[in-house]
Parts: C-alpha cells; structure tokens; sequence
C-alpha cells in the first residue's frame, strides 16, 4: 500500500512539474493594438495598457484606470491635450527624459529631434521616442521623428525591435518622398514589423512595391508574439485600412 502510495505522490508531482511547462511553452500571448493617426493605445499580453500621443477622451478602449500609462512625444496639440491629461488616473510620461518599471515591463522616453540639426537634450528635446520592453518583446513608437539617421547613443539604448511605429511621409519633420527618412530609419532599426504613423499615398505605394504590408480588418489589432514575422512587414491598423486593402490588394492580417 505504502508503495502504491509513493507511486502516485511520484505520478503527481510529475504532473505538477511538467505542467506548468508545457502550457508556458503552448500558451499563445498576443499584443493589442488601437491607433488612429498618432493616438495609440498598446494592450499588452497581461493586460497593462500604455497610451500614447492620446488627445481625444473618446479614444481608449475602455475607461481610463490607475493602472494605466499615458506617454506624451511632443507639447504639440495633435500629441498633447492638457486637460485630458490633468484628468488621467494613472502615471504620465510627458515629453521630457524618462523611465518607468512596472510588472514587467520597462519604458524609457529616448530624446530625439523632429527635424534633422535640433539639439537632443534630456529636457526641451523637440521629439521623444518611447521604447517599451518586456521579456518577450520589444516596442518603439517615434513619434515626429525627423532626423536623418538615428544616433549611435540612442541606437544603443533601443536595442533590437520587435514592432515599430514610425511616420513614413510627414510636413512638420521634412520627411518626404524625396528624401525617404522615414524608410532609413527603418532600414537603421530593422523592426519586424512596422505601423505607420504619419504617411500619404506616394508612401504606402512605395511600401506595397518594396515591403510585404498587411493591413487588419479587425479592431484591435492583434499580434500573436510567436507570429511576428522574421522580416521586415508592414501593417496598417488605421481606419483606412480597409480602403489601402481594396486599393492595394494588401495581405490581411489574421488576428
């Protein structure tokens, strides 16, 4: 009886121990993606939200809690509304050298300059950059990015990247067509998959020739961790992403 016993204490603990493994290694953890123009909203795989560049009250998903964090890139009023933020429950981030730690999750606001030859300082920096890292994936939202190349102090500091929202074709940072910033930017950083923020037809065209771009039919967005592509993609999560899909014959993004 007594080896019976210590047979399935054996059996049990086995179980218990391989387990917890085996769904670790099957669980399929996705990342939620809102955006409309610059306003983001990042719903990460436990839950945490981040907002970023949020200006209207009618843009979360849900209300508004103490748990969530509201960045801010730029004092410019299509990134910053004052009152909404004076209003918001959670911690702020707001266009100035920063970093966070909260379960899990590490974000740093990275000094940056909307147009190429404005100094990048900790304070009064004309852009801010927001990395955000987890131990699964990693995010960098540009903002109005507008320099020519990044520099080696903030190639540093970013690392590698999993998804990153950059302004493609943009009048308040001299990013153009002409010029392709935007796509050397990418090309420097080698995301695996891009959202656009700022862009015009000229750029999602040259995209569509030289990129595979999917566009999501669906809101939110959602992007399985495990299924980020290898190679640089693009993907649309706007409300245009319907129209770009019909016109451009488009992959669709399969949540």
């Amino acid at each position: 009886m007594d080896k019976k016993l210590n047979i399935l204490h054996l059996e049990l603990f086995l179980v218990l121990l391989i387990f917890p493994l085996f769904t670790m290694g099957c669980r399929k953890e996705s990342i939620q993606l809102y955006g409309e123009n610059l306003q983001t909203e990042i719903i990460l795989p436990e839950g945490q939200r981040i907002f970023i560049d949020v200006i209207g009250e009618d843009f979360p998903s849900s209300p508004f809690t103490t748990e969530d964090i509201m960045a801010v890139t730029f004092s410019g009023p299509d990134h910053y509304n004052p009152d909404l933020i004076e209003s918001f429950p959670g911690k702020t981030m707001l266009f100035t050298k920063d970093s966070c730690e909260q379960e899990g999750i590490n974000l740093k606001m990275i000094p940056s300059a909307r147009n190429e030859g404005d100094k990048i300082t900790d304070t009064n920096a004309t852009n801010y950059l927001l990395l955000i890292s987890t131990d699964d994936c990693n995010i960098l939202y540009c903002g109005d990015i507008g320099q020519d190349h990044f520099t080696p102090e903030q190639l540093d500091i970013i690392g590698d990247i999993d998804i990153c929202f950059m302004p493609l074709e943009n009048r308040y940072c001299n990013m153009t067509m002409k010029n392709k910033k935007g796509f050397t930017l990418i090309k420097e950083l080698n995301p695996r998959i891009v959202i656009p923020l700022r862009y015009k037809d000229s750029s999602l065209e040259y995209t569509v020739e030289n990129f595979t771009v999917y566009t999501s039919l669906q809101t939110p967005a959602s992007i399985p961790i495990d299924k980020i592509p290898e190679k640089t993609s693009f993907l649309i999560i706007d409300r245009m992403a319907a129209v770009y899909h019909d016109i451009y014959k488009t992959r669709i993004w399969k949540n």
